[in-house]
């Protein structure tokens, strides 16, 4: 039952609208959300994916699993957050079985490295990396990788290779 009305024992109408005239977010009995926002998202490598020797290079997550408000776009891989606030934010990358290395993995924030993580590969590896993150609501986030191996290395699709996201609070 949706609360319409509250009576207030002397004001004008004897009654203040719950309808039109409250700002702010709405109880989901009224029709709202109930919070403020739903910012989640996580997107998986449905491709794969070369990388280059001794270079970094972004990571392309061109599927979603869900994406609640769209915030995440799969044409060029940028978690931009739509509302200000702080997030956790992860991935995780399935290096290939024949590859022994170290391949570090960063997120970069508006183009530029923000979080970085070394991750040891031996034998197929999943390395992951998670942070929270202060965001404005035009800031994005993308998840680039290294590696020097000698060659090119090919990183399969699967659901192995992600990055998620979801946020905490509103600041």
């Amino acid at each position: 039952m949706a609360l319409t009305k509250v009576l207030t024992g002397g004001i004008a109408d004897d009654a203040v609208d719950l309808t039109s005239k409250v700002t702010g977010v709405s109880p989901v009995a009224n029709g709202g959300t109930g919070s403020a926002s739903l910012v989640a998202f996580h997107a998986y490598s449905n491709a794969t994916q070369s990388f280059p020797h001794n270079a970094v290079t972004q990571i392309n997550f061109g599927a979603e699993h869900y994406d609640l408000t769209g915030v995440y776009n799969v044409g060029n891989g940028r978690f931009t957050p739509a509302v200000s606030g702080i997030y956790m934010i992860g991935a995780r990358i399935r290096f290939p079985n024949s590859t022994d290395t170290q391949f570090p993995v960063w997120f970069y924030k508006n183009g530029a490295e923000y979080h970085r993580f070394q991750c040891n590969n031996f034998g197929g590896d999943t390395g992951h990396i998670s942070s929270t993150i202060q965001l404005d609501a035009d800031d994005y986030v993308t998840v680039h990788a290294y590696q020097a191996t000698g060659g090119a290395v090919t990183i399969a699709s699967s659901n192995d290779t992600g990055f998620f996201g979801h946020l905490i609070g509103v600041v």
